[in-house]
């Protein structure tokens, strides 16, 4: 199993991809013998469940080597890995990489130097869907991106950008329960190892990647237990036990973590390296780690009958116990594959916002963009223990609804053969009195019960879909930061330079650009914002549910003239003299200014770049960022170190105020980012045919 990141940095494969089989998804908490996380926490050590890496770049010569490890020995890992652009975090490239125990998974991602877009290859023997990745050439898309950028404009969107790692589901050795027949009932129906393991577990070096126990994954979990499990959840459904028997057929298990990830950025002509560490959030119960819902959705766009299962309306299809299967809304909050009516609003101007979906309304119907199960899933997707009260809501409602309801007819019933007695009516008149109130009492029954299990019903699918609301804002709050601190180095004789790379990786689930909307054929003064509906959210783990990104503290701009922008960002510079202070305006100076404000702070773009003194946009930087880089001015040719207030009061937000648990209105507090200072130095007394060139990374210091 040799694995060499360098030589893949300058490795070209070819090869293809491969897909097959039918497509559905599964989000649910794992049954009750097992406890599942209810919290996220940021891990100090790097290991966790899902891994944020704040950026890549294959601008400039750049080529960036991603390692991903699984320290868990004795199970194998599900992982989704998604590459998100630095504009508007669209979708770039996503796939599934299967890790045996103690695995490393290795890639290179590069720029093609004939079509200028980023491609990803990879050497690696583990597992992967598509299938055949190794040893192919594969290309990062473009069609989520600006359709109206063309040419490298639009090739320069795949260059920079973040990536998601997501622990979906772990694959344990031991055989699981159904896998012998598929019979989900059956108690015995065990396999001595479970076949999807089999076919991960590395042999000499190489794992064999079995087509057929892959390709199972891209079969639903609840698939086969659909037509026994009841709409209502009711006390007979099998669902809790069949949910998870259905993923255990697949060979699929609550996941646990335990990984942990590095990229490189590597320079060959500049003789320049950067590594850095993924992000680590870790599911935790009571502190220590534990199991969270397993969110397996298949690596596919549709089902093997060509259809887009999520185009069906998104609300909850089918409730069990503790099993779930949800429509798009919920599953994720990314405003822009949201489907019921006002679960998103737009920005009509600078200042208003209206709901979309809703009669009169520009567009008049959602998604803006069809969401497929390759889309799924992300940071918003709901990762822990699903609420208690949602289990059987319906069915303890129908019972309650019967039982009141039958009290009810045996009064009716003798009250009415009651009345024929009193009248004089004989044994036959008053039993048909009896008959007659029965049914018509029953009928009424039926109706108030059907009713009233509507009714819970619809309360129950509001409150899934509002679940990744929940989730993102709690995921939100543990990365926001009121300030961010690093050092700068701006040293003329040693040619100093300084970028910061700045990644808000959960903010496309509070607020993302439709490029269409910005159209010339559009009109009413809608820039493209679109925002997520967080009114009236619930508060979830324990967190309110708060739309970090709003109105008011964010603009469309940036370098395409369609990042969505952040505002209100101030700085303090110092030198290395203690108190001396280079710079301290009450907002930052970027290079070049905007016409309309010249000192307007915005950090533009998901991915920001913050290049210190230099020239232009266009001037050398450390990185050789495009995207959505900017320059800001401290003083010249010193260095120092830098904070950067990122704490928005309320007012900031233009009144935009959330409740927490118990109905107290709390404003967003923080930025949600992380990154790292990347400096650049050259040593002029090198000698002839001596790399002269030295590069160092130190991750961003925050207050939290």
């Amino acid at each position: 199993m040799r694995k060499n990141i360098l030589s893949l940095s300058i490795a070209a494969m070819i090869g293809g991809l491969g897909l097959a089989g039918g497509a559905s998804a599964a989000v649910f908490t794992k049954n009750t013998t097992t406890a599942t996380a209810t919290s996220m926490v940021i891990d100090g050590t790097g290991i966790g469940h899902q891994l944020i890496v704040p950026y890549f770049n294959t601008q400039n010569g750049n080529v960036t080597n991603i390692n991903l490890v699984n320290t868990d020995s004795a199970n194998g890992k599900l992982v989704k890995i998604r590459f998100r652009g630095a504009s508007n975090s669209d979708d770039l490239l996503d796939f599934q990489v299967f890790l045996s125990p103690s695995d490393v998974w290795t890639a290179s991602v590069s720029k093609n130097p004939t079509t200028g877009v980023s491609q990803l290859t990879t050497n690696d023997n583990s597992c992967t869907l598509p299938l055949a990745m190794k040893g192919a050439v594969i290309p990062f898309g473009t069609g989520r991106l600006n359709p109206a950028l063309k040419d490298d404009a639009l090739a320069a969107e795949t260059r920079e950008g973040y990536i998601e790692i997501i622990n979906t589901a772990n694959i344990p050795k031991a055989g699981l329960r159904g896998q012998a027949t598929g019979v989900l009932a059956a108690a015995t129906n065990y396999v001595a190892e479970n076949p999807l393991y089999t076919a991960i577990k590395h042999v000499a070096g190489t794992a064999p990647c079995t087509a057929a126990p892959l390709n199972a994954t891209l079969v639903d979990p609840l698939i086969a237990v659909s037509a026994s499990v009841n709409s209502l959840g009711n006390a007979a459904n099998v669902a809790p036990a069949a949910t998870e028997r259905a993923a255990s057929t697949l060979g699929l298990d609550s996941p646990t973590g335990l990984l942990f990830a590095n990229a490189t950025i590597v320079n060959v002509p500049n003789t320049t390296t950067f590594p850095s560490e993924a992000v680590a959030l870790r599911a935790v119960l009571n502190g220590a780690n534990a199991p969270a819902n397993l969110i397996h959705f298949p690596q596919a766009d549709k089902d093997s009958g060509g259809t887009n299962l999520f185009t069906t309306a998104g609300a909850v299809t089918s409730i069990g116990e503790l099993g779930k299967v949800v429509g798009v809304d919920g599953v994720i909050a990314d405003p822009l594959f949201k489907k019921a009516t006002n679960t998103v609003k737009q920005a009509t101007s600078a200042t208003a916002v209206q709901t979309v979906g809703a009669s009169g309304t520009t567009p008049t119907t959602l998604p803006i963009i069809t969401a497929f199960y390759v889309d799924m899933p992300d940071l918003s997707t709901p990762y822990l223990v699903l609420p208690a009260a949602l289990n059987n809501a319906a069915a303890n409602a129908a019972a309650a609804a019967t039982a009141a309801n039958a009290a009810a007819t045996a009064g009716a019933v003798a009250d009415a053969m009651g009345a024929a007695a009193a009248a004089g009516g004989d044994a036959a008149a008053v039993a048909a009195a009896g008959v007659a109130a029965g049914a018509a009492a029953g009928v009424a029954i039926n109706a108030a019960a059907a009713g009233a299990v509507a009714n819970v019903a619809a309360i129950t699918a509001k409150t899934y879909n509002d679940l990744p609301l929940a989730h993102v804002a709690h995921v939100t709050k543990l990365l926001s930061a009121t300030s961010v601190n690093n050092e700068i180095l701006g040293n003329s004789g040693i040619s100093g330079k300084t970028d910061w790379v700045f990644s808000m990786p959960t903010r496309r689930y509070s607020v993302a650009q439709n490029y269409a909307w910005t159209s010339s054929t559009v009109s009413g003064g809608i820039d493209g914002r679109v925002f997520t509906n967080f009114d009236n959210a619930p508060a979830g783990a324990g967190q309110a549910s708060l739309p970090f990104f709003a109105l008011t503290n964010t603009s469309v701009g940036g370098t395409n003239g369609t990042q969505i922008c952040v505002k209100g960002i101030t700085q303090t510079s110092y030198d290395q003299s203690e108190a001396g202070v280079v710079a301290s305006p009450t907002t930052a100076s970027f290079s070049p200014p905007s016409a309309t404000n010249p000192s307007a702070v915005l950090w533009c773009g998901e991915t920001n770049v913050l290049s210190f003194n230099a020239a232009s946009s266009t001037s050398a930087s450390v990185l050789g960022a495009t995207v959505a880089r900017q320059n800001v001015l401290t003083s010249t040719g010193v260095d120092g170190w830098v904070s950067l207030g990122t704490a928005f009061a309320g007012s900031q937000l233009g009144g935009v105020y959330m409740n927490d648990a118990t109905g107290n209105q709390i404003a967003p507090t923080g930025l949600p980012v992380v990154g790292s200072a990347y400096m650049q130095a050259f040593n002029p007394a090198a000698s002839a045919g001596t790399s002269g060139t030295y590069g160092v990374r130190f991750a961003h210091r925050y207050t939290r």
